[in-house]
């Protein structure tokens, strides 16, 4: 009898370590992750950024017709139509594997599904800021509206996007 209680003693006790190791793994593997896509979402994210910007300046110029863009280059007497074709096409490679990094980032995200429960309320603040960077991206492959209200999404998204990285750093374990 004795026997049989030290052997379901020790069993129990072993479940019991077990059980814990492998959530304390879960927890270091998803913080990992998560760290994996937070610096994955912030490089997807500059080079969006980087791509807008440079519509922008590309449409004021066609816009106003002026800047150095627009002078005697071959975006002079376009519409701002005709120069964002020509613009998409200069910076054609960068969106390339801008989409290939988004396409990753997606990946590291699907990685991401099930969090323990204590990071519940990160899960959610890091899928805040992939619909951001995937907004971002998306306007950095079509840009669309006017200039005035591409500026303003291009704005909010940074700012979204900074706000959310914030608040998931401070969250994060060192």
């Amino acid at each position: 009898m004795r026997k049989i209680i030290l052997y379901t003693a020790t069993v129990l006790v072993v479940g019991v370590l077990c059980t814990l190791f492998y959530s304390n793994y879960q927890k270091k593997k998803y913080v990992k992750y998560t760290k994996e896509a937070v610096t994955q979402m912030v490089g997807v994210s500059a080079v969006s950024e980087k791509a807008c910007e440079f519509y922008q300046v590309i449409w004021r110029n066609a816009i106003y017709k002026e800047g150095s863009y627009y002078a005697g280059g071959k975006y002079n007497g376009k519409d701002f139509n005709e120069a964002l074709v020509i613009a998409k096409e200069d910076i054609k490679d960068e969106i390339k594997n801008l989409n290939r990094d988004m396409e990753k980032t997606t990946n590291t995200m699907k990685k991401l599904n099930n969090p323990p429960m204590k990071y519940h309320e990160l899960h959610d603040r890091l899928v805040i800021l992939y619909s951001f960077t995937k907004e971002f991206n998306q306007l950095a492959n079509s840009p669309t509206g006017s200039l005035m209200s591409f500026s303003q999404k291009v704005n909010e998204l940074e700012s979204g996007i900074s706000k959310k990285v914030d608040e998931i750093t401070i969250q994060l374990p060192e």
